[in-house]
C-alpha cells in the first residue's frame, strides 16, 4: 500500500510540474481558457502555474505532503 502512495504522490507531482511549467511557457494558450470576469488574467495564470510548481514539490516533501495535498485538492475545485 505504501509503494501505491509513493507511486500516486510521484505521479500527481509530475503532473502538477509539469502543469506549472506550462503556465510560464504557453501562457497564451490558456488565456484562451480564462473567463472574461477575471482580472488581471495573465498574472493569474502565472500566479497559478507558482502555485502548481510549488505544489508538485511540496507533495515530495515529508513535512508538506498532508497540507500539499488540502491545498491542490482546493486548487482544483477552484479551477474546476
Amino acid at each position: 500500500m505504501a509503494a501505491l502512495r509513493s507511486t500516486m504522490r510521484w505521479t500527481m507531482a509530475v503532473f502538477y510540474l509539469l502543469a506549472g511549467i506550462g503556465h510560464f511557457v504557453i501562457p497564451g494558450k490558456l488565456l484562451l481558457i480564462v473567463p472574461d470576469w477575471v482580472p488581471f488574467p495573465r498574472e493569474v495564470i502565472l500566479a497559478t502555474g507558482a502555485c502548481e510548481l510549488a505544489g508538485a514539490v511540496a507533495l515530495l516533501t515529508v513535512r508538506l505532503r498532508w497540507i500539499a495535498g488540502v491545498m491542490l485538492a482546493l486548487y482544483a475545485l477552484c479551477v474546476w
